[in-house]
């Protein structure tokens, strides 16, 4: 692996051609400072964002309008879809579904025994939600929003402990925090192999063109 950027990672979001990184620049007590970086893959050179630059590829062309519909800007989970619609989930389960408008289109809570997801994706017209404690992948339909496929769960489920997606083409990657792995699952076939294995905690994998990279708990590193 190849340090990308070290400190304590946020959030990480994919861009063309590139990655921005929200990361803690200065702690004092409870009060935190949260700073941007940007890295961009035609040079390799890391440089300072502005909050909106962070904004714009994590809510879309429209975002001064979406993230007035997400409860806190950082914690919350987004899928930006092609249509210009976005998909916002919050920590405590509750999501939104809003139109290139952002007006809402849909709005309720995403839960399976009484826990909210850790992650989503977006794979063709699904929604992918991952359950931690209840080691559960789940397909919902992104029309619907209703539940129509469960993968894992009990001890027997590959999944330990998922707490980020991604979803590229017919693949999602499942970050592991139980297992320190990430597991490939075919969302044709429903085929599961392990990709990736590390030897600390796995927050988030991310695939951009012909690179991967990997999130974990002291920074952003690209893998061979």
């Amino acid at each position: 692996m190849k340090t990308v950027f070290e400190g304590q990672i946020l959030d990480v979001i994919s861009v063309e051609n590139g990655l921005v990184i929200a990361y803690i620049y200065e702690q004092d007590g409870n009060d935190v400072n949260v700073a941007y970086k940007m890295v961009t893959f035609d040079n390799g050179k890391i440089i300072n964002v502005q909050k909106s630059m962070y904004e714009l590829s994590k809510f879309g062309a429209n975002y001064k309008q979406v993230v007035k519909h997400a409860k806190t800007h950082l914690s919350c989970k987004t899928v930006v879809l092609p249509n210009g619609k976005v998909f916002i989930l919050e920590k405590d389960g509750s999501a939104k579904l809003l139109d290139g408008n952002a007006e809402e289109v849909w709005s309720g809570n995403l839960e399976y025994r009484g826990e909210a997801p850790s992650g989503i994706a977006v794979n063709n017209r699904s929604v992918w939600s991952c359950f931690k404690s209840r080691s559960v992948l789940m397909r919902m339909n992104v029309v619907t929003m209703r539940e129509e496929l469960r993968i894992g769960g009990g001890t027997s489920s590959p999944f330990k402990e998922p707490i980020d997606l991604f979803a590229v083409e017919d693949d999602i990657y499942v970050c592991n925090a139980g297992s320190n792995t990430v597991l490939k699952v075919n969302t044709n076939s429903y085929v599961t192999e392990e990709y990736k294995t590390f030897d600390q905690n796995i927050l988030q994998f991310i695939k951009n063109g012909d690179y991967e990279f990997a999130v974990l708990e002291n920074g952003v590193y690209l893998l061979d």
